[in-house]
């Protein structure tokens, strides 16, 4: 189990993520050191993680850079940005990104080619609290996607309909601006 990604941070939590990847673990130790957890002494940092949720090994440490690190975080699958589009459609609001009829908006950094046999047509946010992604192709497994720092849940919270993937969510994380820039990563 990850370190969570908000709220109060325990020095023990993060030494047992560290040490048995599992941060509720019920191990102890003798003596926990910032230092030695956020620099790599303790364990060496998984930089499968984003920058975003792992130390950054610099001065001042602080807790704060462990939020949402997995230490047996497996590599990235595809990562790029998507510029945020807004469109709207019969009083219904897309954010995000969309190369479809419609909506149509923003743009991707790259092809977001997710394997050999999907690639990403759309993601996008609907005023209706509906993440939802479409594939070209066979819709692939991830563990993590996570867009501008904030973890979405793996393939399997998603529900599946054909070439598209959708899941309800309570907040949009693209945002509302059109033009932001929004970092995406599948693991």
């Amino acid at each position: 189990m990850a370190v969570p990604s908000s709220g109060a941070l325990s020095m023990l939590g993060i030494r047992r993520e560290l040490s048995t990847n599992n941060y509720n673990s019920s191990n102890s130790y003798s003596s926990l050191s910032l230092y030695a957890m956020s620099t790599g002494i303790v364990s060496t940092i998984n930089t499968a993680n984003i920058s975003a949720n792992r130390p950054n090994g610099s001065s001042p440490h602080a807790m704060s850079e462990f939020y949402s690190y997995n230490h047996d975080e497996t590599s990235t699958l595809l990562s790029g940005t998507i510029t945020v589009g807004v469109d709207n459609i019969y009083s219904s609001y897309f954010y995000g990104y969309s190369s479809l009829s419609f909506p149509n908006m923003g743009s991707a950094s790259m092809n977001l080619v997710v394997n050999s046999y999907a690639t990403i047509t759309a993601m996008y946010y609907q005023n209706s609290n509906y993440l939802r992604i479409y594939f070209y192709g066979t819709p692939p497994t991830w563990n993590q996607l996570s867009i501008n720092g904030q973890n979405q849940g793996s393939s399997s919270s998603f529900t599946t309909s054909g070439s598209q993937k959708y899941k309800f969510v309570y907040s949009n994380p693209f945002g509302t601006s059109s033009g932001a820039t929004r970092s995406i990563v599948f693991s």
